[in-house]
């Protein structure tokens, strides 16, 4: 069809029945009831497939019934003045300019089943939402750069949920009419977010939306979204040299009796879908007794043990995941940069899965070194970047 179609009734009741096969309009389709006992257009019971350049305008006392199986894309804007019946089929909006959306679109009788976004065309944005809507099937937006615009305080009610703008430099707009005031997102049943970038959602009166995968922005003001995943564990907080010696090197174990050789005394898990990775950093003091005599620190530079010569540092290595030890704690000696604390021991230049840390901890004395018990407190922190 070249130009518009129009369903038009101006007395009682009519129902017009689409044939089976394939529809293309190339301009709007149009329901017109005038003073009329009701008007359906009926593409449900032959279930033709029909694509639509322009606009759906459903008028005021009429029924546009869709097809249940068939194709029902739309290129235009969308206008319910009177009544929907999805039959459990599926929108398509696939415009290349902007399309909005507005009229009735809850409710049994204006609900969609399933609704496709495919639009991103040049316009910001490519699809507004200018009422409240809902999807008892599942809404989808996942064609890269599509850039969507929801009515501030509206609520939609989207069943199940497909985001995915295909990569972060394409990702799905997620936005408010009036920025800094939320609309609203319920789901309850299944999500897929992948590569969304969202601003001003409330999803707290459905099931929280889980946009941990890493590839989601949070663009500030959403509730009841979970995009950030931290997870940063230590194997034991309180380890031990035994008894140190003038002769010989000694290293911590997390038993606390220590050991003549060299071995792991805890480890450090860290992971997180941070765009910017993350860093890891000590803050303490070193090996220090009752008197505040201390054993000296090794200092910002790798060193090799020496015995007899005071001597507290640490070392580590890393397994797993993206992280990697920093200099100068990454070589075969230790160091221990006191003066730089808190200083970076490891670091992560994007999301990572879990990497864990090796940390070995060693000390030698002199023999003029002080008499006593010595401890040191030390904290870990990682520092997710987002």
């Amino acid at each position: 069809y070249g130009n518009d179609v129009e369903f038009y009734n101006n007395s009682g009741g009519r129902s017009v029945t689409a044939a089976s096969g394939t529809y293309v309009i190339s301009g709007d389709l149009i329901q017109t009831c005038v003073a009329c006992g009701g008007l359906t257009g009926d593409f449900n019971t032959n279930d033709p497939d029909v694509t639509i350049a322009g606009g759906v305008s459903i008028a005021s006392n009429s029924t546009l019934s869709a097809p249940p199986t068939g194709t029902f894309s739309v290129g235009g804007n969308w206008a319910n003045s009177g009544n929907f019946t999805d039959n459990g089929g599926t929108v398509t909006l696939n415009g290349t300019g902007q399309q909005t959306l507005s009229g009735q679109m809850t409710g049994a009788s204006d609900d969609f089943s399933n609704l496709i976004v495919t639009n991103a065309g040049v316009t910001d944005p490519d699809i507004i939402f200018s009422a409240g809507a809902d999807v008892t099937g599942t809404f989808t937006a996942s064609t890269a750069s599509s850039q969507l615009q929801f009515l501030a305080g509206g609520t939609y009610t989207f069943n199940n949920v497909v985001l995915n703008g295909q990569a972060e430099g394409t990702r799905v707009y997620l936005r408010s009419s009036s920025t800094g005031t939320q609309w609203n997102l319920v789901s309850a049943g299944t999500q897929s977010v992948s590569n969304t970038n969202v601003r001003d959602s409330n999803a707290c009166g459905g099931d929280t939306i889980d946009a941990t995968d890493g590839t989601n922005f949070d663009a500030t003001h959403n509730d009841c979204w979970d995009f950030n995943t931290i997870t940063f564990t230590i194997s034991d907080t309180s380890i031990g040299f035994g008894t140190l010696s003038a002769t010989a090197t000694r290293y911590a174990t997390g038993d606390g009796t220590g050991s003549g050789t060299e071995t792991e005394a805890h480890t450090l898990v860290a992971a997180t879908n941070a765009d910017n990775g993350y860093s890891i950093m000590i803050n303490g003091n070193t090996l220090t007794n009752g008197l505040s005599d201390t054993i000296d620190y090794i200092g910002g530079s790798n060193t090799a043990p020496s015995t007899g010569t005071e001597q507290f540092g640490i070392r580590l290595t890393a397994s797993g995941g993206s992280g990697t030890v920093s200099a100068p704690y990454a070589a075969a000696g230790f160091a221990y940069d006191l003066l730089n604390f808190p200083d970076i021991i490891a670091s992560s230049p994007g999301p990572s899965t879990a990497t864990t840390y090796s940390i070995r901890y060693m000390s030698n004395i002199s023999s003029l070194t002080e008499p006593g018990s010595y401890s040191a407190d030390m904290t870990y922190v990682m520092i997710p970047n987002f």
